[in-house]
């Protein structure tokens, strides 16, 4: 029974990724380490299409109810939705994920389509946490003056969220990298059939409550 849920739920995700556009910034980081005009370029492009992307999860997510909406109510759906579909956004045995997403090489095409939908739920959570916290912004993580090896942390040249109360998240924090995580979690429950023990992203409703940490003014570490 497992293997047929399984099976049907992948056709479900693939079925609308056909068409979806495929996010293509203008400069891939294939050196060791992107310069700041590459990473300029890519977040200026960053700022141009993200509306347009809010739309294209909006209406991939549709035919399975979920809204793209900035309201805590909307976001249990949303989780819900990633925990149960997210790992079939990602190609079964990984391959060069973390490369395509974090340095835009593979580019985001045929197995690797599923991450453009990552990066767009990505863009919808970062655009939640700043229209509830008038603190937080968007901003391009260049380098920490303190942090000689910024350029090998995932979120290195990425859009990032800056300037959450939350003390655990001040500092650049990757709502791409978040996803990921989620989803790569259920990559791992399809591949192994059960949750990997002690990770936190194997928790059902921890991108909701993820969301609602940052998003929150005056939260603080419990």
């Amino acid at each position: 029974m497992r293997f047929i849920r399984n099976m049907i739920d992948r056709r479900q995700v693939w079925a609308g990724l056909g068409d979806y556009p495929v996010y293509s910034p203008p400069s891939r980081y294939t050196g060791s380490i992107p310069s700041r005009d590459e990473m300029k370029a890519n977040f200026n492009y960053f700022l141009e299409t993200k509306i347009d992307r809010l739309k294209y999860l909006a209406e991939y997510l549709a035919p399975f109810s979920v809204g793209v909406r900035f309201e805590s109510a909307a976001l249990p759906a949303l989780d819900r939705w990633l925990y149960r579909y997210g790992g079939y956004l990602i190609p079964k045995y990984f391959g060069q994920v973390v490369p395509a997403l974090f340095r835009y090489e593979p580019a985001w095409v045929g197995e690797y389509h599923g991450l453009n939908i990552i990066n767009d739920v990505a863009i919808f959570a970062g655009d939640y946490i700043v229209s509830r916290n008038a603190g937080a912004s968007w901003k391009m993580w260049y380098r920490d003056r303190a942090d000689e090896d910024a350029h090998e942390k995932l979120g290195f040249g990425q859009p990032c969220i800056l300037g959450t109360s939350y003390a655990l998240y001040r500092g650049p924090h990757s709502m791409l990298q978040d996803v990921y995580r989620y989803c790569a979690a259920g990559r791992s429950r399809l591949n192994h059939g059960r949750p990997t023990p002690g990770d936190p992203w194997e928790n059902p409703g921890e991108f909701e409550r993820l969301l609602g940490d940052l998003s929150d003014a005056d939260a603080r570490p419990g």
